[in-house]
């Protein structure tokens, strides 16, 4: 990902960070990635972004510095929480199932209309609320697993550096200075198991924040995307461009596969069943 920093402003960064993270394996981590940048004076991107990190702290500039591209920032993501691919395939669903069973009981346009924005609103809120106490539990269960090894490695002087935490952490001299060498030269893609057996693992809280705040977006885009209708179709029409918003969002997400369209079209069934369950019960 390009960055506006250049290598010296990054160095200047990572030496920032190691500051605040004095103590723990994670200073060594900041340390040498900075030791294998050259030193050069810093530009004012970096500079104020050293201003920003005294003010603000790690946990909410880190997000900042890893959306401008800054690189070695993986050991504050916060990970292992699930995707929001199936979450926007479920709000789809869910209106579009209950778009089907109030069309078929043949309610006012009004009445549909409402029914779809509580069920943007409420449902997004109890989502978010739910993905909140998800990643909170998922974050303080890994820096609690990550205090545990930070004590082990960092218990004993010696452990000096990363080869040193890897060393301490089972691994052979020659081995640790390889993956060291392999870590420093594309820090973006160190595995999460290596972070984690190195106690280099720290995710923002931050990230919990934004966690939360993307499952209630990506809630409201999936309503959004089959509810419309109800506002610029004819009532008995409307289910017609809702179930093609719904395949749509199967081929944005799924459109790799090609039985896309079969996940797409099963949906697109169990919403029409329960419009034309809701009907006869009208009727009867």
């Amino acid at each position: 990902m390009p960055t506006p920093f250049s290598p010296a402003d990054i160095r200047h960064l990572h030496l920032a960070l190691a500051d605040a993270a004095s103590g723990q394996p994670l200073q060594w981590w900041h340390l040498e990635l900075a030791a294998s940048l050259p030193a050069a004076l810093p530009g004012w991107r970096a500079r104020t972004m050293v201003w920003l990190l005294g003010f603000m702290g790690v946990n909410r500039l880190a997000p900042v510095l890893a959306a401008l591209g800054m690189p070695g920032m993986r050991p504050y993501r916060l990970s292992g929480l699930p995707a929001s691919r199936e979450l926007a395939l479920h709000a789809a669903l869910t209106a579009l199932v209950v778009l089907g069973v109030l069309v078929g009981l043949d309610t006012l346009n009004a009445t549909r209309q409402l029914m779809l924005i509580l069920l943007g609103v409420l449902g997004g809120l109890l989502v978010a609320g739910w993905r909140w106490q998800t990643a909170s539990g998922r974050r303080q269960q890994t820096l609690l697993v990550q205090a545990s090894i930070t004590e082990a490695l960092v218990s004993s002087e010696n452990a000096l550096g990363l080869s040193a935490l890897m060393v301490a952490a089972g691994d052979r001299m020659d081995q640790a200075r390889a993956q060291c060498l392999g870590m420093l030269a594309d820090p973006d893609q160190v595995s999460e198991a290596q972070l984690a057996r190195l106690g280099l693992q720290s995710p923002a809280l931050i990230w919990v924040r934004l966690y939360a705040i993307e499952a209630g977006m990506v809630w409201l885009g999936g309503i959004a995307l089959v509810a419309w209708p109800c506002w610029l179709t004819p009532a008995p029409w409307q289910m017609v461009p809702a179930a093609l918003g719904l395949l749509l969002l199967h081929f944005v997400l799924d459109g790799e596969s090609q039985r896309w369209w079969r996940a797409g079209m099963r949906n697109v069934l169990i919403a029409l069943s329960c419009l034309g369950l809701s009907w006869l019960l009208h009727w009867l």
